[in-house]
């Protein structure tokens, strides 16, 4: 009975030797070399860098990074078109808002920094579409007479 007894604790002991073994080979082996040389890093301009730079938009831009994309998100719309990504954005210039406020705040010059979140919810969220739309769908110096919809993808130009 001692004669079993010892064998099976060294049993026991290679067991536990082996299994610890494996796992240091284990460990020491799970090393991945990443080949950097071929990652892609986006240095283009994003929608949003575009907004901010150009300064017939810089007022648009202001409006965007005050309004969240959602209830429940914290993230802000410039900052999901500060991602790459395509988007569709008609985009009104500065003279556009600024004739726009003034005319529902019914006085000149209104400041920006002081309308509503309900107002500048209401201008960034109804200039975006969530469809895509080509670039041939609109002629050169195109004044929308009817608005692109998901069915016809198509603008009409007066």
């Amino acid at each position: 009975m001692l004669y079993i007894r010892c064998i099976m604790k060294s049993y026991h002991s290679i067991a536990i030797a082996i299994l610890l073994s494996g796992l240091i080979a284990s460990l020491a082996s799970c090393k991945d070399e990443v080949d950097e040389s071929d990652l892609f890093t986006f240095t283009g301009e994003t929608a949003y860098s575009y907004l901010q730079n150009n300064e017939d938009f810089t007022d648009f831009a202001y409006i965007l990074s005050r309004v969240k994309l959602s209830k429940r998100s914290q993230s802000t719309i410039s900052e999901l078109l500060s991602a790459r990504g395509n988007y569709t954005v008609f985009a009104p210039t500065n003279e556009a808002i600024e004739h726009f406020l003034d005319s529902v705040y019914e006085t000149k010059n209104f400041d920006l920094t002081q309308i509503p979140d309900s107002m500048a919810e209401a201008i960034a969220k109804n200039i975006f579409l969530k469809f895509s739309i080509s670039l041939s769908s609109f002629e050169e110096n195109c004044i929308l007479s009817s608005f692109v919809t998901p069915s016809t993808k198509r603008a009409t130009c007066s």
